[in-house]
């Protein structure tokens, strides 16, 4: 894990090393889980997306929110990404699952929950997942930075922003589709990074 993210959140690495030659069951496999921290620096991070849980499928989940592996039919949540990126900026619609152009810009496409999987209770939702989590967004909170919280369940940790742009959201889901284009989100994160002089994300996509 790179440094700046040890320092900060000691709570991940704590969790990374219960992971250690263990394998338990739950998506992302444990080699991808923390892969969002593992590939860009904190004091480059932009723009923070907050979903709610990884796709159950471990063949699918990445490790970044929104993200399916490749050969896989695109998510609902990547479909509704994708075309409110198509409306708001007049793009071509990508046709990849990868969101990995956007990391290397400076965007955090994380969970708010770090794994899931089903029980007999229903889906699991990790009480460490979640401190972990308000640990991660007080350490980000700057007011160059932009926060989007998807979801009734992700927009509960809004309340750990103080200074950065903050943008709660329906999930994306088609049936959403609507109220989410009107938020123009895209245009509107690259409005505030460049009113604190930095450099605006380039959201096109392959």
């Amino acid at each position: 894990m790179i440094p700046s993210w040890k320092r900060s959140v000691p709570q991940l690495e704590l969790y990374r090393s219960k992971l250690l030659g263990v394998d338990d069951g739950m998506s992302p496999h444990p080699a991808v889980r923390l892969r969002a921290y593992d590939n860009i620096l904190m004091k480059n991070v932009k723009v923070i997306l907050l979903g709610w849980n990884p796709n159950k499928d471990r063949k699918k989940a990445t490790g970044y929110a929104f993200e399916i592996s490749e050969g896989y039919n695109k998510t609902p949540e990547l479909v509704t990404l994708h075309n409110m990126l198509v409306d708001d900026l007049r793009c071509k619609m990508p046709v990849r699952n990868n969101l990995q152009p956007w990391v290397e810009q400076g965007v955090l496409p994380i969970t708010r929950n770090i794994q899931t999987y089903y029980s007999t209770r229903g889906l699991y939702d990790s009480q460490e997942s979640h401190t972990i989590m308000h640990r991660i967004l007080r350490n980000l909170d700057t007011s160059y930075r932009a926060f989007v919280f998807f979801g009734a369940s992700a927009s509960k940790l809004s309340v750990c922003i103080d200074r950065g742009l903050k943008i709660v959201l329906p999930y994306p889901t088609m049936n959403n589709l609507d109220k989410l284009k009107e938020a123009k989100m895209y245009s509107t994160i690259n409005a505030h990074l460049v009113k604190h002089n930095r450099k605006p994300i380039d959201w096109r996509l392959p």
